[in-house]
């Protein structure tokens, strides 16, 4: 399988000027693409395009696009046209493609090339460094050897200001953890992150609440600046470092909980939760944002698939919470408060979250045995 290892960077004022000027270039070449398809009545191929992008290099107006690195180019390129193949696919998941903007946060892709001249590779990555096209070796900090075969790179320049290099590698082999035989149930929620069907209640950190007064101290001072100037732009990256500081701990969080999952169950069973809908409610939007449902479900995603354990994601409409797990009496009056509640039916005293995950935990089962048997049957 693929695998990605990211290492931080540290490249000098010529290398940083060449970094720029690609992320500049990506972002025209991606403009022109769709200047072009717009005013097209068929869709545009790739080679079409290539040949499209060897004439605005050869341009008097656009010469300069021969400077950077030319896959970072051709990968903008693809880039447009997977956009737009995927909206075509899927118009309601995702969008049109629209003319990028610069923002704070930038990146470019190149390929890993062979020199026919030295047999080289473009992409090397040695004890403190990096090799890469058109930058030469750049600084870095290696703290963990990259395995199986360079495919591609992606450096990226964050909003504080700092560089990274993501080194994408194929034929990774991952060895499978040992099989288990349980199964758990997962509730998510706001009070607390998650709770599995054995009880186990995993804690709402609050990283951005924990942070709020900070951020707004130093968006108060950003707002005084004078826009684009050298205190604002030193103000901006201070306040971008708190953010990408949230950022950081959640994601670590994020792993922390979805490794120990995945270690420790071989079946996880998950909500399809309509995020989009419930930050509508305005009074709990910010608590939503900060948890990161979403991020924690696509981690839970790959790393099952990568050590051979099962991720299985219930309808969204199915009533988790109103079902009685004991007799299955659907309690239609339970409001968002109600911590606990008592069935009337079997006289269960019933945790809200813990019945909540119990019963996800039958329903990605009862579903699991249906896939099974409808796949016996075909």
């Amino acid at each position: 399988m693929n695998k990605a290892f990211e290492f931080r960077i540290y490249p000098d004022e010529d290398q940083k000027i060449l970094i720029a000027k690609t992320f500049g270039c990506k972002r025209v070449v991606y403009n022109k693409a769709l200047e072009l398809q717009n005013s097209s009545d068929k869709t545009i191929s790739f080679p079409e395009m290539n040949k499209e992008l060897t004439c605005w290099k050869n341009s008097p107006d656009t010469i300069w696009l021969k400077e950077p690195d030319k896959n970072a180019l051709q990968y903008s390129i693809k880039d447009f046209i997977q956009a737009q193949k995927n909206h075509r696919d899927n118009p309601s998941h995702f969008k049109s493609p629209k003319f990028k903007k610069r923002k704070n946060k930038q990146s470019y892709r190149t390929a890993n090339t062979v020199n026919k001249k030295t047999g080289g590779n473009a992409i090397e990555v040695f004890e403190d460094c990096i090799k890469l096209p058109k930058l030469g070796k750049v600084k870095a900090v290696i703290h963990r050897p990259i395995e199986g075969r360079i495919i591609n790179a992606t450096i990226k320049q964050m909003a504080s200001g700092k560089y990274f290099c993501s080194i994408c590698c194929t034929d990774v082999f991952v060895e499978p953890l040992k099989k288990l035989s349980n199964a758990i149930g997962l509730d998510v929620g706001v009070k607390s992150f998650a709770v599995d069907s054995n009880g186990v209640e995993y804690e709402n950190k609050h990283f951005y609440k924990s942070c709020e007064k900070k951020i707004k101290r130093e968006q108060r001072i950003l707002s005084r600046r004078t826009k684009g100037s050298k205190r604002w732009n030193r103000q901006r990256k201070k306040l971008a470092k708190i953010h990408e500081e949230i950022y950081n701990r959640r994601e670590d969080y994020l792993h922390k909980i979805t490794s120990r999952l995945i270690n420790e169950n071989q079946i996880i069973c998950l909500e399809d939760i309509n995020v989009k809908g419930l930050l509508k409610n305005h009074k709990l939007a910010k608590s939503i944002s900060e948890c990161g449902w979403y991020r924690f479900k696509v981690m839970l995603q790959y790393k099952a698939l990568r050590y051979g354990r099962k991720v299985i994601i219930i309808d969204r409409f199915y009533p988790s919470s109103r079902l009685c797990n004991n007799c299955g009496w659907k309690n239609t009056d339970l409001e968002l408060q109600d911590r606990k509640w008592h069935c009337p039916c079997c006289g269960m005293e019933l945790e809200r979250d813990i019945n909540a995950a119990e019963n996800v935990r039958d329903e990605g089962l009862r579903t699991l045995e249906i896939s099974h048997s409808q796949a016996g049957t075909v």
